[in-house]
């Protein structure tokens, strides 16, 4: 039970087809995060974590090894019209480095790119 947990709904992506879903929450407190991942995969379903831009790539070490995804985010979640961060991709290359070694099945994604002008975009 995730009891005490909030568990806020950011957004839902849904394919056309209806043939894949994500859902992108954020976790408080940050201490049931593990439980949280386990109460997902649980259900069957495949659980990803965010990386802010203070976030450093090591946070996913305690997790790698029960996520799906990592997506490293080069805006500050909440603002738009943000500029790209670019010197978040280092932190990609880094995430993609500890995946490789730990959890090569693992996928990344990054938010925003250099051609969003600013927009919460997947790269």
């Amino acid at each position: 039970t995730l009891s005490g947990t909030l568990i806020s709904v950011s957004e839902v992506r849904v394919t056309p087809d209806l043939s894949l879903a994500r859902i992108y929450v954020s976790i408080f407190p940050q201490d049931k995060v593990k439980e949280t991942i386990r109460a997902i995969r649980d259900t069957g379903m495949v659980a990803a974590l965010a990386l802010r831009p203070a976030c450093p790539a090591e946070e996913i070490l305690p997790y790698v090894h029960d996520i799906g995804m990592v997506l490293v985010m080069t805006v500050e979640p909440g603002f738009g019209g943000q500029k790209f961060m670019a010197d978040m991709m280092p932190k990609v290359q880094a995430v993609r480095a500890i995946l490789d070694r730990e959890s090569p099945l693992c996928e990344i994604q990054y938010t925003g790119g250099p051609d969003s002008a600013g927009d919460d975009q997947e790269g």
